[in-house]
């Protein structure tokens, strides 16, 4: 993964200097494949110290983010620059983004709960009255 981060900072830092010839195409193409890449690394890893923070440098993204504004090619992109500075988010981002979802999903089973609750405790009429579909009965022309 090392390898990866140098030849993608390599690249896109080469861009701005105008080294290379790339598109803006291109270079989102390069950020998704990194941000990608950081979220395997960070799957993969199994130690207790985050080593996606070494691996990733994300202080480099942001001073990469910087140059990607200060660009003459690049600077009328804003999209480039979110990019960037979320490679640099992600980079830094701890395992605790995961939680929110799972707070979701205990959200949606109370709700489902809510609603089971309705239609036992409430009046079936209503209820059944509400949801009785009617069906349009379509004319057949007669060939």
């Amino acid at each position: 993964m090392p390898s990866l981060r140098n030849a993608l900072f390599g690249f896109i830092s080469n861009a701005c200097d105008d080294k290379f010839t790339l598109t803006v195409l291109q270079m989102k193409e390069l950020f998704k494949l990194g941000l990608q890449a950081i979220r395997q690394t960070k799957r993969i890893a199994s130690s207790p110290q985050p080593a996606h923070t070494t691996i990733w440098e994300p202080s480099s993204w942001d001073a990469l983010s910087a140059r990607l504004g200060a660009s003459e090619r690049f600077k009328s992109s804003p999209t480039l620059r979110r990019m960037c500075q979320q490679m640099a988010q992600t980079s830094q981002a701890t395992t605790s983004s995961t939680k929110p979802q799972s707070s979701r999903k205990d959200d949606m089973t109370a709700a489902a709960a809510k609603r089971k609750a309705e239609v036992v405790s409430g009046d079936e009429e209503e209820v059944a009255t509400s949801k009785k579909i009617t069906r349009k009965k379509i004319k057949q022309n007669k060939i």
